[in-house]
């Protein structure tokens, strides 16, 4: 669900939640119950938020905050926008994308996108489980898709169709629920991770 359905589940949503979208059977139902509870998830990512302090990520939590105040109000579309550019704005500025290797021609989302993968569950530590955990579901967010690829455009919330090649169909109230659990499960997490590598 994390990796594969770019479906956040770390902080948010609460445990009420979380647990209906466990027992759902795939991803158009897991998105009808995030839809269907609009409230508590925006209630829910807007507590989650409200602890970001970390002054690397003082910029993005207000734009976050209106993400989340969109999406309550249901403006799906204008929330999926803002709370994309948020994540992607401090993804790329804070997360060590993954080393080129020679001949390799890969963009920098794709090598973040890399980095942040999980291919093993026994690579990951007590210490680092959350935070890879949270980080997961920016595989899909960061998949590339173009108009003219001849190729239909992911149903998962990406940031390329999102941003760059606004698509109709993507705009939907299940990918900006998405979006918007995405901004407060990220940057609670680069938050937390930055917290661990501060000395003091």
């Amino acid at each position: 669900m994390l990796q594969e359905e770019g479906i956040p589940l770390v902080w948010v949503p609460r445990a009420e939640i979380l647990t209906e979208l466990l027992d759902a059977p795939d991803r158009d139902a897991r998105l009808k119950i995030l839809v269907a509870r609009d409230t508590a998830v925006a209630d829910d990512c807007r507590a989650v938020l409200a602890e970001v302090t970390h002054p690397e990520l003082a910029e993005q939590v207000p734009l976050g905050m209106k993400a989340i105040d969109a999406f309550a109000a249901r403006h799906y579309e204008a929330a999926q926008a803002l709370a994309v550019v948020v994540v992607e704005t401090v993804v790329t500025r804070l997360v060590e994308p993954k080393e080129q290797l020679p001949g390799e021609r890969k963009s920098k989302y794709q090598r973040i996108a890399a980095a942040l993968k999980v291919d093993d569950v026994k690579d990951l530590t007590v210490g680092n489980m959350r935070f890879r955990a949270a980080m997961a579901p920016i595989g899909p967010f960061f998949v590339p898709w173009y108009a003219d690829s001849g190729m239909p455009a992911p149903k998962e919330l990406s940031r390329h169709v999102t941003v760059h090649q606004d698509h109709v169909a993507h705009y939907t109230p299940g990918n900006a629920a998405v979006a918007v659990m995405m901004v407060a499960s990220v940057l609670r997490a680069i938050q937390e991770q930055l917290e661990s590598e501060d000395p003091s």
